[in-house]
Parts: C-alpha cells; sequence; structure tokens
C-alpha cells in the first residue's frame, strides 16, 4: 500500500503536466459583471445630479461619463477643470495628485481618494480618473476602483471593485452606491463651476510636462505640478509658499522669482 500512493501521485503529476493543469492553483473568482447588474437595478437620479454606474469591461471595472457645458471651448474647459482639480485636492493626503498632463489631447490624470464616516464606520474609495475636454463637454473615465472598509466590525481590509458583488451582498451594493454618488458630486461641481471660473492661462506647458518648476511661472502652473503648498505666507505683492523637507518658493507680483531648497 505504502508504494501504491506514490504511483498515484505521480500519475497525477504527469497528467497535470500533459493537459497543462495545476491540480493546487487556486481558482480565480471572476470578474463580477456590473454591466449586466446595473441594468437590473433602480438607479435613482436625485435632483440636480447625474449618477454614472460601474460597468465591466474586459475583466476591468471602469466609470465612464460626460457632462455638457454648452458654449464653452475645449481650452476654457480643459484650464478650468484643471484649476478645480488642483484647487480640490486634500493637501492632507500626500495620495491625492494630478498626474500625466497631455495639453495636445486636452486631458489630464487624477489620482482621488474619498473618506467617509470615520472610526468604525470609516470608508475610503480610491480611484484614478481620466478627465478630457472638448467643445461644450466634460468627459471622464474612472478605473482603479479600491475601497477600504470595516465588514463585520474586523480590520479594515482594502477590496478592488471587481471582487465586489452588489448583486448578492448588500454591504457592497451600499459601496458601490455611495462611491457613484461620491464620483457624481465631484464631477458635477466640476463642470459647475468651470463657466464661472476666473480665466487662468499656461505658458510653461513643456515644463509642467516634465515636472519641472522654474522661475517665471504663476501660482496656478506651480500648484498643477506640486499641489498646493503646507504653507502660504502673503505680504502684499510677496507670497511665500512652503512645502515638505523645507522647499520655498518665493512669488513676486504673481510670478515665481526664488527657489530655496
Amino acid at each position: 500500500m505504502k508504494h501504491i500512493i506514490p504511483v498515484i501521485f505521480a500519475i497525477l503529476i504527469a497528467t497535470q503536466q500533459a493537459f497543462g493543469l495545476d491540480l493546487f492553483k487556486k481558482k480565480e473568482s471572476t470578474v463580477f459583471d456590473y454591466t449586466a447588474w446595473r441594468d437590473t437595478i433602480n438607479q435613482p437620479q436625485p435632483s440636480g445630479a447625474r449618477l454614472f454606474y460601474p460597468a465591466t469591461i474586459n475583466d476591468e471595472v471602469l466609470i465612464t461619463g460626460e457632462i455638457d457645458i454648452p458654449g464653452l471651448s475645449a481650452d476654457k474647459i480643459y484650464l478650468n477643470a484643471l484649476n478645480y482639480a488642483v484647487e480640490h485636492l486634500d493637501t492632507a493626503d500626500e495620495h491625492e495628485q494630478i498626474g500625466e498632463i497631455n495639453p495636445d489631447n486636452k486631458s489630464f490624470m487624477l489620482r482621488l481618494f474619498s473618506r467617509q464616516g470615520s472610526n468604525n464606520n470609516e470608508t475610503t474609495f480610491t480611484r484614478l480618473a481620466l478627465v478630457e475636454a472638448c467643445d461644450g463637454k466634460l468627459k471622464f473615465t474612472v478605473t482603479q476602483l479600491d475601497v477600504k472598509y470595516r465588514e463585520k466590525g474586523l480590520i479594515p481590509r482594502t477590496v478592488a471593485f471587481e471582487k465586489l458583488n452588489p448583486a448578492i451582498n448588500q454591504r457592497h451594493h451600499e459601496l458601490v452606491d455611495l462611491c457613484v454618488q461620491i464620483n457624481a458630486q465631484y464631477f458635477g461641481s466640476m463642470a459647475d463651476e468651470i463657466p464661472n471660473s476666473d480665466p487662468v492661462s499656461v505658458t510653461h506647458w513643456d515644463e509642467i510636462i516634465k515636472k519641472e518648476v522654474v522661475k517665471g511661472m504663476t501660482p496656478f502652473e506651480v500648484k498643477l505640478i506640486l499641489g498646493k503648498p503646507v504653507t502660504s505666507r502673503d505680504n502684499g505683492d510677496r507670497v511665500r509658499w512652503i512645502y515638505p523637507n523645507n522647499y520655498v518658493l518665493l512669488f513676486v507680483d504673481g510670478k515665481l522669482s526664488r527657489i530655496v531648497e
């Protein structure tokens, strides 16, 4: 008998190799089909906001949407969308930031973190957004959706939206609904503010794309690279910005005149 078991085991291994099977590999879970699910649920549309629910495309969960902004050029929408994004970055969270900026395509990447609740009820959504501007229209595509939350009082865990199942798990359904509402509020507010924002301009696109801070930049251009400063001191025509590690920028009459590292 003791000789039979090794023989059986050897046969199993040989069969595995012959047919390309992995008997000991954990079966991968199937990505939830949000596209089919969203067609079966009642999607509330609160007054003044349009909700965009996730879809599953090529095993990836994403949220896409577009909002009409009549009468505005792609250039104005693009610059004011950038301005909104940089002004609403959470300076307390170093992970929230503007990523790749592509002025030729009128697009930019945006890493967003949204915290809701506190203590045992705290929930954090992480996502990457591609924002695009066209004449009269603002578009966005949200990917890499993760949620960090507690389930049944356990230690917080981070779960990709691909691993959620809102069809059979009520908690997952609530998380998806909350994320959808947060996205609607963010991009809806961005679209609402764009027509009313003060005009902004950029003359240092090459340096911004390279993430290089140089003299002569405006505060807006600097924030596109570094985000908002930790501390700002305004002395009339002179403004001093302080970033972590004692990185100091001095603006005179609205232009960067000195960099202290």
